[in-house]
């Protein structure tokens, strides 16, 4: 009868080891796992020409008395020049990310700060020639 308890105890352990084993190997598995690399060619996690337009600033010349018209989301530094924010909707305005304050309507718009447009339809008029650093996408009226 030894002999049988211990011979019972040691098929106990191996079985414990073995299901332990083979629970430790499934839940090491990804649920689903994918075999493509994200952010490949086969992959990719945003269209290149979508991060090439919303990551790169491009310099922009706006002449004397034309307007800046953003879109939603467009970011800008003012360089060169001198420019008034223009806005379509009253009430509202231009976000200086640099000083934290909003730019309303008619206001001069500082030379080297970081300026958010919150809505499209809101930019700025060119008091004169104007240099702005621009990123995201917009159109300039006459």
């Amino acid at each position: 009868m030894t002999m049988r308890k211990g011979r019972n105890k040691w098929m106990v352990w191996a079985a414990v080891i073995v299901v332990s084993f083979c629970l430790g190997f499934f839940i090491r598995q990804p649920a689903g796992a994918s075999t493509t690399e994200p952010g490949s060619s086969t992959d990719p996690i945003a269209a290149k020409s979508y991060v090439d337009q919303m990551a790169t600033y491009t310099l922009v010349t706006v002449e004397k008395g034309q307007k800046l018209i953003a879109n939603e989301g467009t970011e800008f530094v003012l360089r060169m020049g001198s420019a008034v924010a223009y806005n379509v909707a009253p009430n509202a305005g231009l976000a200086n990310l640099t000083t934290g304050k909003d730019i309303s309507s008619a206001v001069v718009i500082p030379l080297n700060n970081h300026i958010l447009t919150p809505r499209s339809g809101r930019g700025f008029r060119a008091s004169n020639t104007v240099l702005v650093l621009i990123k995201g996408t917009y159109t300039i009226q006459s």
